[in-house]
């Protein structure tokens, strides 16, 4: 078994990122107080599925890594890039997001 941070298995961190996704898929964090979900647009799409996505492609990193071993993480460093990367997508959103209902 590969183990990660404080020799804790990475299945172990895995199931930790299973977890929050569900939660953020069963709860959405709203922008600011009364933000309209009903809308179809871009931006909410982002606000209400990317956030999971990245749980689950941390997810897919730490199931990676529980996989190949320390051979493998040079490839689970790109898959969590990847989840960094859409988070900074959904970090934009929400942020552009709560600017508009300040005002």
């Amino acid at each position: 078994m590969s183990n990660g941070w404080f020799n804790i298995p990475w299945f172990l961190y895995g199931i930790g990122c299973m977890v929050v996704a569900v939660i953020y898929m069963l709860v959405p964090v709203s922008p600011y107080q009364g933000f309209n979900w009903s809308i179809r647009s871009w931006s909410n799409l982002i606000l209400r599925w990317l956030h999971p996505i990245v749980w689950i492609i941390l997810l897919s990193a730490c199931t990676w890594l529980q996989i190949t071993g320390d051979a493998g993480m040079a490839n689970a460093k790109k898959i969590a890039l990847g989840g960094l990367g859409c988070y900074i997508i959904y970090l934009a959103v929400f942020i552009w997001q709560k600017g508009k209902g300040n005002s």
